[in-house]
């Protein structure tokens, strides 16, 4: 059968308080006082029985407490431990620490924390972690607020507290190390929120610096000993509605020095070949696509920062840099303008298209403007002008070949186009000085100086007519309404 029952209680209370019940070892004036135990006996078959503490129920205020304190010392106080038991067999029993129902309106708070530091000493660490296993994954940790039904689901907030001496605490986060080959390191995911309207924003924001430069915001990928470091991406999400976001990329404001720099780069490569960079806007498939805008920034004070492209230096050539407008599928290619900006108060700035200086035995590069070539149509026109001056002089056009040290002078050939059909002529060349509002201007055909023999030749000739007969040669002054036509000498 089954032995008595111990029943420690005092009495009832109609009109007044029940009396207390205290169990409690004696004090020991030089000695150690008792321990106080409490425990169920074994039981070899069936589950065990517990021990229950259960804190008096009122239908005034506020329940009855329980408190569990360890012992105060005289250098350390007694430790707390709360453990669930053993399994022999199989698992160790579950622990649950919860704040009571709240059966009309709201649950109680669970508060875990270390107690304040007294003088010169430091609070205590809190330390959550699953065991270690020898065999088997060690248990997961899952912190969350509750579901709410009508209401907000409750924040979580993961803060370290300020100091007034040395640096401010971390808040480290690493995900576990797999030690198996072909095992992945485990993941950390941040994700916002859901909303019925829009989503959670995700904010990281480095630490403010009181009295010098802010915290830095480092994002890197993890190193591949073996093969590559991970990929880095930063992508606004798809959207079968609507546009999707903005990608912004800058430099904060500085309002009384400069603001930061950004860089944009792949990495050297020692031993292989640096990544290629690429800005490309996506396909549109209504409306007119969006553009690449470059643009350096403007100053209220002197010169405007200036846009530099330049390809990459290579040990046997150099990388070419190819500037084209877009093809045009159905029509038209794209124009291209390259143009100087304009000037506000006073002149435009000089546009210079020239090959670089040669080093060495090596030539300069030749400089090539043509219209491309054509399958059915005309060609483009090329034209080369200064422009129109309203309170000035139009600007000069020089055509000069650079003078050399070695071998024959570089020749100026112009050549006016071939018609390849029976019936059509060939293009002409027209040379006219300008008009002037005094006298017209001149024109000047000279054959080349020689230093130390014959000067140059001047030599005008008609076409042949390979059909019928050569061209016509006019040397003509030109008619006048008034005064004298001009001589010819």
């Amino acid at each position: 059968g089954t032995t008595g029952w111990m029943i420690f209680s005092s009495g009832i209370a109609v009109s007044g308080s029940s009396g207390h019940i205290t169990v409690g070892s004696g004090s020991a004036t030089n000695g150690r006082a008792g321990g106080v135990s409490i425990t169920v006996g074994r039981s070899n078959s069936g589950v065990a029985s517990g021990v229950k503490i259960t804190a008096g129920r009122t239908t005034h205020t506020i329940g009855g407490f329980v408190s569990v304190t360890a012992g105060q010392g005289a250098t350390e106080g007694g430790a707390l431990w709360m453990q669930s038991g053993v399994g022999d067999g199989a698992t160790s029993g579950h622990v649950l620490l919860a704040s009571g129902v709240g059966a009309v309106k709201s649950t109680g708070d669970v508060t875990i924390r270390s107690a304040n530091a007294a003088g010169v000493g430091v609070s205590g660490d809190l330390k959550f972690s699953s065991g270690t296993t020898t065999s088997g994954n060690t248990g997961h940790i899952r912190i969350g607020s509750g579901l709410s039904t009508k209401g907000t689901g409750g924040s979580i907030s993961l803060t370290v507290g300020s100091g007034d001496t040395g640096n401010g605490g971390d808040v480290v986060v690493t995900a576990g190390r797999a030690r198996t080959d072909g095992d992945d390191g485990g993941d950390i995911t941040v994700t916002a929120g859901q909303g019925g309207d829009d989503g959670g924003d995700i904010t990281i924001t480095a630490g403010l610096g009181d009295t010098a430069t802010g915290g830095s915001l480092s994002m890197v990928t993890g190193s591949g000993t073996g093969t590559s470091s991970g990929d880095f991406s930063v992508v606004t999400a798809g959207t079968t509605k609507g546009t999707t976001g903005w990608m912004i990329f800058s430099s904060g404001i500085a309002v009384s020095g400069s603001s930061g720099h950004i860089t944009v780069g792949s990495g050297s490569a020692t031993n292989g070949r640096a990544g290629g960079v690429s800005i490309t806007v996506g396909r549109s498939n209504s409306g007119v696509a969006s553009g690449v805008k470059i643009t350096a920034g403007r100053t209220t004070h002197t010169i405007g920062g200036f846009v530099s492209v330049t390809a990459g230096q290579g040990a046997t050539e150099g990388g070419a840099l190819w500037m084209q407008s877009g093809v045009g599928d159905g029509a038209t290619s794209g124009h291209v303008l390259l143009a100087s900006g304009v000037g506000a108060v006073k002149s435009t700035g000089d546009v210079t298209i020239r090959s670089a200086n040669a080093a060495g035995v090596g030539v300069s590069g030749d400089l090539k403007f043509s219209s491309g070539t054509t399958t059915s149509g005309n060609t483009g026109h090329i034209r080369i002008g200064s422009g129109l001056s309203t309170k000035g002089t139009g600007g000069s056009i020089s055509l000069t070949v650079g003078s050399g040290d070695t071998g024959n002078g570089g020749d100026v050939v112009v050549t006016a186009g071939r018609a390849r059909t029976d019936g059509d002529d060939g293009g002409d060349i027209t040379v006219t000085a300008g008009q002037g509002g005094d006298d017209g201007g001149d024109i000047t055909i000279t054959a080349g100086l020689g230093d130390t023999a014959t000067g140059g030749s001047l030599s005008m000739v008609t076409g042949s007519g390979t059909g019928t007969s050569s061209g016509d040669f006019s040397v003509v002054t030109a008619g006048t309404t008034k005064g004298t036509t001009g001589w010819m000498i």
